[in-house]
């Protein structure tokens, strides 16, 4: 029974010191944070083939300017 409370301690101890020791005296751990994957901002990137105005997915109702016929819209994104 005293070897299982003396491991309890050890882990007890190991997060505390991880969440809460080091990180009052500047020191960045996985479990204070520190570990978090960065925010990933999508955006067009320039080897992308661009997709030619008037050639949504948009039902032809709902477009906002001219759009090109089906066969326009498949030879200009090659």
């Amino acid at each position: 029974m005293k070897d299982i409370l003396i491991f309890v301690g050890i882990i007890a101890g190991w997060i505390a010191l991880n969440m809460w020791v080091l990180p009052y005296f500047g020191i960045r751990t996985c479990m204070s944070g520190a570990c978090r994957v960065p925010d990933v901002k999508h955006t067009p990137s320039e080897t992308s083939p661009q997709t030619p105005k008037g050639c949504d997915s948009q039902p032809s109702g709902q477009a906002s300017g001219p759009r090109m016929g089906h066969s326009e819209c498949e030879t200009a994104g090659q």
